[in-house]
């Protein structure tokens, strides 16, 4: 078991490619300018895909569209913890860890998308 494996606490969902929709909004603007998709999924962060890549440590507001039946939009805040690729063309796979969420009901609903995934 690698290192990167011991240190998660929570189990990962992968999810379908293309199908959960990520906007991303960086620190200190007000829109939600960049769009990607999710890979992974668990109650401490997510790997997600855009066409530019965050620094590492960036703060960002997320907004997460479930596939499926879970058509809620979910608002976390995250910090950039890990890049994946970053050599290769096209866009980047990054790492974030769930420092916020909007509401407590965002977080019950990727425990109840977690639990179903299971």
């Amino acid at each position: 078991m690698d290192q990167q494996t011991e240190r998660r606490r929570d189990g990962r969902a992968t999810l379908p490619a293309a199908y959960t929709s990520v906007r991303v909004r960086r620190e200190g603007r007000q829109r939600f300018t960049l769009d990607g998709h999710a890979y992974d999924l668990s109650r401490t962060g997510m790997r997600l895909e855009l066409d530019h890549a965050l620094r590492g440590g960036e703060q960002v507001d997320l907004q997460i569209r479930l596939p499926g039946c879970f058509e809620r939009v979910i608002r976390a805040s995250g910090r950039v913890v890990r890049h994946v690729g970053l050599e290769e063309p096209g866009p980047v796979r990054m790492a974030v860890a769930f420092t916020d969420f909007q509401s407590p009901g965002d977080r019950e609903q990727i425990d109840f998308f977690l639990r179903r995934a299971a």
